[in-house]
């Protein structure tokens, strides 16, 4: 039996640090990242579909949201 998958991306900018870094990667500083979902089923729905797109975005939506502009920190650094 075929095994359907359906990929959503989504970008976020998020800052962080390398705190043991020599160079300048050691100060705050940000990035693009693409998050990607990837769904998959082993039959289609009865529209033909893994998922509806705008339901994977609304279900994943406050945790994109989350991690947009946000700042990831190593407890453990100084």
């Amino acid at each position: 039996m075929p095994r359907y998958r359906i990929c959503r991306s989504f970008v976020v900018e998020s800052g962080h640090m390398l705190s043991k870094h020599p160079e300048a990667c050691r100060y705050p500083h940000g990035h693009t990242r693409r998050i990607e979902v990837v769904v998959s089923a082993d039959r289609l729905d009865e529209r033909d579909m893994v998922c509806d797109f705008k339901a994977l975005k609304i279900a994943l939506e406050r945790h994109v949201e989350a991690l947009d502009h946000s700042m990831a920190l190593n407890s453990n650094d100084p």
